[in-house]
């Protein structure tokens, strides 16, 4: 029952962030913006709205660090925007992002996406959307950072097989709220100091085809590091004796491997 409700939350959780990059992704400013580029016009000034838009935006939610916005074939990056929370003081080619106020709500990344993984980016179309990560932070490495894409879509108020796809945004943001929900801080009060809440995912990408046996009858992995319990050592050290079982199941070994004493795993 705890499991099931922890599902639900994580979704909600995916959910939430999922709903805010829809909505950015429809941004009449960032629309018009790509409409214009795609007559020919590739000026600064063409972009200084929508830069100063999406990094109003970004400002507002602590959780989200950066974006990039990509043309339909994913070629061609268009804009790179760092939030000023994700602002590393030796990350170079950052230019200041002004709102209205002259205040400053973002930067302009001219080299990339400094500082966050290429495993966060996706180089092929991905259709309808893509989540991709979690992967550690590169500035903090107990922090977990994960992206999800979207397409930018010319219309969005004709029919779903009409709409033209004008571009893509992937926003990249934290994972604090889905360790939050993870957390053992009220499983304490049910299993003492050794119940452990952990988030699995297929051994690759995070969507299993219906088809390929997951979970059971492939390999997993977890998608959050997981913690230390006590004096239990590491779980993620079960890792090496994680297999696929021929029956259905997954095989996992009950021995710690920190003092190769035996304990439950459910």
């Amino acid at each position: 029952m705890i499991a099931r409700l922890k599902a639900e939350q994580v979704a909600g959780d995916l959910t939430l962030i999922d709903s805010a990059v829809i909505a950015l992704s429809s941004r009449a400013l960032l629309i018009n913006a790509l409409k214009r580029y795609y007559a020919g016009n590739n000026t600064d000034a063409n972009w200084a709205t929508s830069l100063s838009d999406l990094g109003l935006i970004l400002s507002t939610q602590q959780q989200f660090l950066a974006l990039s916005v990509f043309d339909p074939n994913m070629n061609v990056t268009l804009l790179n925007i760092t939030s000023q929370s994700a602002n590393n003081t030796n990350t170079t080619g950052l230019v200041p992002i002004y709102d209205a106020s002259n205040s400053t709500v973002g930067f302009n990344s001219l080299d990339g996406h400094p500082g966050f993984s290429d495993s966060l980016y996706t180089h092929t179309i991905p259709g309808d959307g893509l989540l991709l990560g979690p992967v550690p932070s590169m500035y903090n490495a107990s922090a977990q950072v994960a992206s999800i894409t979207r397409p930018i879509f010319n219309n969005t108020t004709v029919a779903r097989n009409d709409r033209t796809v004008l571009g893509y945004v992937s926003m990249l943001f934290t994972c604090d709220n889905l360790v939050k929900t993870l957390s053992n801080e009220n499983l304490t009060k049910l299993y003492g100091t050794t119940g452990q809440l952990l988030l699995y995912g297929p051994s690759s990408g995070n969507i299993a085809n219906t088809t390929s046996g997951w979970p059971g009858k492939t390999p997993w992995r977890y998608v959050l590091p997981a913690t230390t319990v006590g004096n239990e050592g590491k779980l993620g050290g079960f890792w090496d004796n994680i297999a696929a079982d021929p029956d259905g199941g997954s095989i996992i070994s009950t021995s710690d491997p920190a003092t190769s004493k035996h304990i439950a795993a459910g």
